[in-house]
């Protein structure tokens, strides 16, 4: 838009638009009258003005919008995933599953099915306290809480199958 030299992502080169001036630029024209002396003084006027509006206005508003869907997007993918990982617990327990996430650091998941409630208590670690990339936090802490939930059975064996099925259960759901 008027050499917009500023480099505003992909973003910048989809944007368009047309100004009308009804006096002011006659001089700025070229012979051909399709297009302006980039370089003459009326038309440096319009184009700083045109991209100052755009950064100072327009790209702003811009990037807090993507901002603001991104959060949102964030947020519904997570209650997705724990919504997936208390239908696996639920699964594995027989029983409902009470899901919360415990914000101390190296907090070991617990597993609580005994007891005379109608529902089973699992505390997982909050995904922000693991030391791993962010976008692996939740998967991280689902992949923990499942795997306590595994070392429940007896035997070896069956502590291996139980974490395989739920693993790939809780995958599948991903």
């Amino acid at each position: 838009m008027l050499d917009y030299r500023s480099n505003e992502g992909p973003r910048s080169r989809w944007l368009t638009g047309e100004i009308f001036v009804d006096q002011g630029l006659e001089d700025a024209l070229n012979i051909d009258r399709g297009s302006f002396n980039r370089f003459h003084p009326e038309f440096r006027a319009v184009q700083e003005y045109v991209h100052t509006f755009l950064r100072k206005e327009i790209f702003p508003l811009v990037y807090q919008n993507i901002e603001k869907r991104s959060v949102v997007r964030h947020d519904t993918k997570s209650k997705a995933r724990n919504a997936q990982l208390a239908k696996v617990l639920t699964e594995a327990a027989e029983k409902p599953v009470s899901l919360s996430f415990s914000a101390e650091e190296n907090a070991r998941p617990k597993v609580n099915l005994r007891g005379k409630e109608d529902r089973a208590k699992v505390i997982a670690p909050d995904p922000d306290t693991l030391e791993t990339k962010k976008k692996n936090r939740q998967l991280a802490a689902s992949v923990l809480t499942i795997f306590e939930m595994a070392m429940r059975e007896r035997d070896l064996a069956s502590q291996r199958e139980t974490f395989k099925r739920l693993l790939l259960d809780l995958l599948r759901g991903w």
